[in-house]
């Protein structure tokens, strides 16, 4: 599956990872089941370093516009996300314009590295 990811409830940390090609579609569907299992307050790792290709990236903001939406809706607080992109230019290049897209109340961050971004994430949480 090129887009995996857990939600745990216990750690309030949802953790996903994508791997080779990857779709706006497939994010999507990532993000309303997060929504569904009522996580969008959660700590959120986002992982593309192993992507190889982001299929239909123009629709990125679709995704963007769910993220707008919930937040100016007050439908609940939104957790911190941290995106994990490797040192590669154009996975960097993905996170950013989601970033530009995806504007809401919360912490956002961009890291090389899991460790990292797990590290950020649970400083957040205290």
């Amino acid at each position: 599956m090129p887009l995996d990811f857990k939600i745990s409830h216990d750690d309030q940390i949802v953790h996903a990872v994508a791997v080779g090609e990857v779709s706006a579609d497939e994010i999507q569907a990532f993000l309303g089941s997060i929504i569904a299992d009522q996580a969008m307050q959660y700590g959120k790792l986002f992982d593309i370093s192993q992507i190889t290709r982001l299929a239909d990236a123009d629709r990125l903001s679709e995704v963007g516009d769910t993220i707008r939406l919930y937040d100016k809706m007050k439908l609940g607080p939104m957790g911190p996300l941290a995106i994990v992109t490797g040192s590669a230019l154009q996975r960097i290049s993905y996170a950013q314009t989601f970033l530009a897209t995806a504007t809401a109340q919360r912490a956002v961050r961009i890291f090389n590295h899991s460790e990292e971004a797990i590290a950020w994430l649970r400083a957040r949480a205290d």
